[in-house]
């Protein structure tokens, strides 16, 4: 039972199967829309192809993804030029530790990270959760280079109700940031956690995450960034090879500075995504 689980966890995580299958393949189309409440030039439409293959000791995935900005305005001297994004991860099984390194590349920072690296183990001895570890860098060059390290621990638990998985990481966050001669560093923390079921016909998920950043780890300083993202998804078979699902997510974010006359800045931002899958 625990590596038939474990193989649905790790691949419907990673964009795999909704069936309760210990392997197999699937292919993916997804398109979501994002729209910005303050900032409308982020506003974006975007489009993403991925393949899935999995089984108990081993799982690799990939995707492109094209996306197309949508600026209301017309600012945005290049709204109309796409952008595109792929991502790759592996997954092996040593023993009772689990290997999940990851790579994504994109060509324009302002919606996408230029580049992305993570590294995840998990350990899989024990029969009702998985602790692990990661660490996930991030980093962006517009007309400032920015990086975002993240060192994070956490869990996966398997819940007395069968298929129902509870999931949660804390994380601290480590920035750099260089504007010519200028450089600025800033630390901060965070924490998530998601509660998942997965059935024989439906996979649903909902997760919440909050994260801070300051002039160190507790988030102390006199200027405070707030991020928070709350997601709600589900994905049903309708047929023998086929599933559709779709995702709802609400991000939030806020700046609190000491100076009164800007005491805080806070934007926000919601999204749809509608998936469509076959099953090889």
């Amino acid at each position: 039972m625990k590596k038939y689980l474990l193989s649905i966890i790790l691949c419907s995580f990673a964009g795999g199967t909704s069936t309760l299958e210990a392997s197999g393949k699937s292919f993916y189309l997804e398109h979501e829309l994002r729209q910005n409440g303050q900032n409308k030039q982020s506003n974006y439409s975007a489009t993403k192809v991925g393949l899935s293959s999995w089984q108990e000791a081993f799982a690799i995935r990939g995707s492109v993804e094209v996306l197309t900005p949508q600026s209301s305005d017309n600012l945005l001297l290049d709204s109309n030029d796409n952008k595109l994004y792929y991502d790759f991860a592996l997954e092996s099984q040593w023993g009772d530790f689990r290997f999940i390194p990851a790579i994504a590349q994109g060509n324009d920072a302002r919606y996408r990270a230029d580049s992305s690296y993570q590294v995840e183990t998990r350990y899989t001895g024990f029969q009702k959760f998985w602790p692990f570890l990661a660490g996930v860098r991030e980093q962006y060059e517009t007309t400032a280079r920015s990086v975002y390290v993240y060192g994070r621990a956490g869990s996966y638990f398997l819940l007395p109700y069968p298929g129902l998985v509870l999931n949660f990481y804390a994380q601290v966050i480590d920035f750099d940031l260089e504007y010519g001669a200028i450089t600025s560093t800033r630390q901060g923390s965070g924490q998530l956690i998601g509660l998942n079921y997965y059935g024989s016909l439906w996979n649903s998920g909902l997760s919440a995450q909050r994260s801070c950043l300051a002039e160190n780890y507790l988030c102390q300083g006199d200027n405070v960034d707030y991020y928070s993202e709350y997601t709600v998804k589900s994905e049903y078979l309708f047929m023998k090879s086929w599933s559709i699902g779709g995702t709802i997510g609400i991000i939030e974010q806020r700046a609190e500075f000491q100076d009164p006359s800007i005491a805080t800045i806070s934007t926000d931002a919601k999204y749809f995504k509608i998936l469509l899958r076959h099953h090889l």
